[in-house]
């Protein structure tokens, strides 16, 4: 049987990432209301704390991964294998919060992926509408054809856009 600070501690784990998990969906909220009012400060500010909490995730996963790995060796499974087969194997205090937090915590990973869908639309209309306004700012201006006396068109010079590119 393993050791019962082990699985504490990989209960810990798992709360500790849970609860970036979760500020990281409420910026991804916030990150939504920000894309639709263009507010490109606010956006950066969110970026910026994003990223320091998915830094953060990062060095709790190693964490979770380790005790996971020593967990399972306890109990007789392979390294990698999934909490859910050491949750069959274990007491069941231990397996029920191992559940709940796992539960808890797979819950909260949906609705962030969910809600970066959301806003990875948002950016992809947004830089599709910037493209579309610079398309046509640096595409020749528009102008009526006129025609001369035989009725063929003649050229009135050549066409500018509006934006002045030089190479």
């Amino acid at each position: 049987m393993p050791d019962v600070k082990l699985t504490e501690n990989l209960m810990k784990a798992l709360q500790y990432e849970w609860r970036i998990y979760q500020e990281l969906l409420k910026l991804a909220e916030k990150k939504t209301d920000v894309l639709v009012r263009h507010d490109t400060a606010q956006l950066s500010a969110l970026t910026e704390e994003e990223g320091k909490l998915a830094e953060q995730s990062k060095q709790l996963a190693r964490v979770r991964e380790q005790y996971a790995a020593k967990l399972n060796e306890a109990l007789g499974l392979a390294a990698n294998a999934s909490l859910e087969e050491a949750e069959k194997l274990l007491s069941e205090p231990q397996a029920a919060q191992l559940a709940d937090i796992r539960a808890r915590l797979k819950e909260t990973v949906m609705q962030l992926m969910l809600r970066n869908g959301i806003n990875q639309k948002l950016i992809e209309n947004a830089l599709e509408y910037i493209n579309f306004n610079l398309e046509l700012m640096a595409g020749p201006a528009p102008e009526a054809s006129v025609y001369g006396k035989s009725g063929t068109e003649i050229s009135t010079g050549g066409k500018r856009s509006m934006l002045d590119i030089r190479y």
